[in-house]
């Protein structure tokens, strides 16, 4: 597998070697100071161009990066799929070689680069051919912090959460596993980011908890992460109903202490309404005509 300086001398020399590739710089985790390192961190470059077409008609230039073990062009698929996407303004390859080394190469236009760089706070300038890329803040993860709640998304969030939690009933109750699974994933982001925001309130909102949660182990207790770890289900009813509960329970505590410090409402009718339902729905036989 090849080092990171190899792989970005690699970049460079191709992009140093190409009168029309204008500039390079990277996103993702390698531009975040914050980031683990590990063996399958990828290589989030973006090639500034004075053209896209040239390379889009001509793929076999992508090959000297290395042997292409997996290859994904996510904007030709989604117009295979009815989108229409402007190949003159960018395009994307999503590269796995057979190294183990990972590269998703994203190239743009001049326009385009003028419109959307530094959007993103994890963006490192590599290099440019002339002054073609503006001054930048030094690249943190400050676009991935986590944003104290308002008002209103916070009744949003809760509101959607006890609204949805007895649909996962019904799919038990009429033995539709997979749509109560369903339904539950539904669920899962309203935990994620009431999880967040307790994080928030006992760390400061100047941290990131990652992709999926990724980083709350970091800022939670092992206790805790057990109670997290407690929601997901493992595939038979009867462990459904048990992270439902789980989920709802820590769902409740942490809406409680989120609401008490930002003087909001929480509709406690409502949760004990929807948890009331959940658990009529629990018991009630397969062959009753009414609901009540």
């Amino acid at each position: 597998m090849r080092t990171e300086q190899e792989m970005i001398h690699l970049i460079l020399h191709t992009a140093q070697n190409d009168s029309r590739i204008l500039a390079v710089y990277m996103n993702g985790s390698r531009a975040n100071p914050n980031a683990t390192k590990d063996i399958f961190q990828d290589y989030d470059i973006v090639f500034v161009v004075s053209e896209t077409r040239p390379f889009i008609q001509d793929h076999n230039w992508i090959h000297r990066f290395g042997t292409l073990l997996l290859l994904e062009e996510p904007d030709y698929l989604d117009t295979l799929l009815g989108e229409s996407l402007d190949f003159q303004r960018r395009y994307a390859w999503l590269m796995q070689f057979a190294d183990g080394t990972r590269l998703d190469l994203t190239i743009q236009t001049l326009d385009v680069m003028k419109e959307e760089y530094g959007s993103d706070s994890l963006t490192v300038p590599l290099w440019e051919r002339a002054n073609y890329l503006p001054p930048i803040p030094t690249s943190s993860d400050r676009s991935y912090w986590i944003q104290p709640p308002t008002a209103e998304l916070f009744f949003a969030r809760c509101n959607d959460f006890y609204w949805v939690l007895p649909y996962v009933a019904k799919g038990l109750w009429r033995n539709e596993l997979l749509y109560a699974l369903d339904c539950f994933q539904y669920l899962r982001p309203k935990l994620l980011i009431i999880l967040n925001w307790h994080v928030g309130l006992h760390h400061g909102w100047e941290v990131s908890t990652g992709k999926s949660g990724k980083y709350l182990p970091l800022y939670l207790s092992k206790d805790f992460m057990q109670r997290v770890f407690d929601t997901y289900p493992s595939g038979n009813a009867d462990s459904t109903w048990q992270a439902l509960y789980a989920m709802e329970a820590l769902f409740h505590e942490l809406a409680v202490e989120v609401a008490q410090a930002f003087h909001f409402e929480f509709d406690g009718l409502q949760q004990h309404n929807s948890v009331a339902f959940v658990k009529h729905i629990q018991k009630l036989p397969k062959d009753v005509k009414e609901i009540y």
